[in-house]
């Protein structure tokens, strides 16, 4: 990209996706050619050695190299749309162990680490966000800017709901566990319901291959 809201654009994407490093922009756009690239190559090797490349396959130049190109945008696309559902799945156990170590009476700060540590193996995107977070707060960044960040680098609206109280509970001063479990208690109505959607979804798109079979 040649301006600084492009660029700006795509890098918010890979941060969306879980790639956080410098150069993930330039990176991106390079396996993006080298894959066009070489598609090409493996497509147009063999036929000049065949010694059938004419004029008229000059298609065959364009539809691989375009391949190649736009795959990694689409996987792109993939990766964060999973993400955003496996935060949406592990988001309210994660709250949940975040409320037991703040009834415990650890520091918002350390109850995150204490997450981060033991949820790694059974939530470990909303452990590596956590941990990242953490690492923001002890590098010297204020708490507040380091929630927005979070909230900023992931694409879940229900991780962002959960900044937002979070900020809203540390600059009015409400109990902060409260405001989690009332927020909590929602996540798991809203999966609820996703998941009575899907079931209700079922039996429609049964109908074309149990008709298909019959």
């Amino acid at each position: 990209p040649k301006n600084e809201k492009e660029r700006s654009a795509v890098k918010e994407k890979l941060t969306h996706a879980g790639f956080r490093n410098l150069d993930a922009v330039v990176d991106y756009y390079g396996i993006r050619l080298c894959l066009g690239v070489g598609l090409t190559l493996l497509t147009l090797v063999p036929v000049i050695l065949a010694g059938r490349f004419a004029i008229d396959r000059v298609l065959l130049v364009f539809i691989p190299f375009a391949a190649g190109y736009y795959l990694p945008q689409v996987l792109l696309a993939r990766r964060i749309a999973t993400r955003r559902m496996k935060i949406f799945r592990e988001l309210p156990n994660t709250l949940d162990l975040l409320t037991v170590c703040l009834k415990a009476g650890m520091g918002f700060d350390q109850a995150l680490y204490r997450v981060c540590l033991e949820l790694k193996q059974i939530a470990p995107v909303m452990a590596d966000e956590f941990g990242f977070y953490f690492l923001e707060v002890k590098s010297g960044i204020a708490r507040t800017a380091a929630l927005e960040n979070l909230g900023r680098r992931n694409p879940s609206r229900s991780l962002q709901n959960v900044v937002t109280v979070l900020l809203q509970s540390a600059g009015s001063g409400t109990n902060m566990v409260d405001a989690l479990n009332v927020h909590t208690d929602s996540m798991r109505v809203r999966r609820r319901q996703a998941a009575e959607e899907q079931g209700a979804k079922l039996s429609t798109k049964l109908t074309l291959p149990l008709v298909l079979f019959i």
